[in-house]
């Protein structure tokens, strides 16, 4: 008797339970790794970016060298098809030399980032 019940109960297959406890456990590791994905896109995003608004800024600042002081480019144009926006603070340092600039890069109206440095007046 004890073999016939044996038989019949590895006949039987899977139980409902058995299939619903199975299908939750995949869908939290397909959940979980749905929401990892997403994270990491977005990350970088974040970081792609950051670089582009920290060599806008880079540019900015070669320029303003180039142009011997920022009296000559108070404000600048970001690259063609890039919607940052650039604005460009001066101020005064103890040093009657030197002067500070601050460059910040927004884009849709949130501050990116943003690149200080001092550096000498125009000797000119």
């Amino acid at each position: 008797m004890n073999k016939r019940f044996t038989y019949i109960r590895l006949k039987r297959g899977i139980t409902l339970l058995e299939v619903l406890i199975a299908l939750t456990i995949i869908s939290i590791s397909l959940l979980s790794t749905w929401r990892a994905v997403n994270l990491t896109t977005n990350n970088y995003s974040r970081i792609q970016e950051n670089l582009i608004a920290s060599i806008i800024a880079k540019n900015i600042l070669v320029e303003i060298s180039l142009n011997k002081g920022i009296n000559r480019l108070d404000t600048y144009t970001c690259q063609d098809g890039l919607p940052y926006l650039c604005k460009i603070q001066t101020k005064k340092t103890p040093n009657k030399y030197l002067y500070g600039v601050d460059i910040l890069v927004y884009k849709d109206k949130d501050l990116i980032t943003t690149l200080s440095t001092i550096l000498p007046y125009d000797s000119d």
